[in-house]
């Protein structure tokens, strides 16, 4: 049988996977994941999800193309909807922005309690992280990955509570505990970035540029804190 080589991306969501559950992939696109999996014959149920036509079609070829168009059910739906929960305990939400995946999550009138999460932003990490902390998820795990020189960041995640503050929202605590090698290189993305936009907004004088300035003084300050308590660990 043809072999599918994941991207590094791809691949570090696929590791957060488990044997022998049922998975929905979420915008799926061209459903490399549910096709890896149907080839490793890891799950015993899986779901290609896309809101576009076009992305769905793209899965099924890929399907057609491995021989695995018969271990996979596609679904055109928004998100979670239409979707029954009893036919997924791990939900992959991958590829698209930190907003987007609370939104689908919000929406999608799920009980999660027994469910994972595997969740890759695109974008707006500290507002997901949030999100999931104040609405009763834990982050059980994260892990970086470089692809094609960009970072990114995966997260597995399930229900239940967990204590957090203000720095675990900017920077994951798994990714300090665990040593993470690629964080030291994040850090410096991240505190370069909030320093260029402190200095361009140093230019104005308002009032909300001043309260701007002072979140993002905090939010360095998380970084460089983050860096000391890494090489400490």
């Amino acid at each position: 049988m043809k072999e599918l080589k994941l991207t590094n991306r791809l691949e570090a969501i696929a590791k957060y996977i488990p044997a022998n559950g049922a998975v929905v992939d979420v915008g799926t696109d061209h459903g490399y994941i549910p096709v890896y999996l149907a080839l490793k014959d890891r799950t015993r149920e899986l779901i290609a999800a896309d809101i576009q036509k076009g992305p769905l079609n793209s899965a099924r070829l890929s399907a057609s193309e491995y021989g695995v168009e018969h271990s996979i059910s596609f679904i055109q739906t928004d998100g979670l909807s239409g979707i029954p929960q009893n036919k997924a305990d791990i939900v992959v939400i991958a590829g698209m922005g930190g907003e987007t995946i609370c939104g689908i999550l919000e929406r999608s009138g799920w009980d999660f309690s027994s469910k994972q999460l595997i969740l890759q932003p695109m974008s707006k990490l500290p507002e997901l992280r949030l999100w999931l902390f104040e609405n009763g998820f834990k982050i059980c795990d994260e892990c970086l990955v470089k692809d094609s020189g960009e970072i990114y960041t995966v997260l597995s995640v399930m229900f239940g509570w967990q204590e957090w503050s203000c720095k675990d929202i900017h920077i994951g605590r798994a990714l300090i505990v665990n040593r993470d090698p690629l964080l030291p290189e994040q850090l410096d993305k991240l505190e370069y970035k909030a320093k260029h936009v402190a200095a361009e907004l140093k230019r104005s004088e308002s009032k909300r540029s001043a309260e701007k300035i002072e979140e993002l003084e905090t939010v360095i300050s998380y970084y460089e804190k983050a860096r000391e308590e890494y090489y400490d660990v």
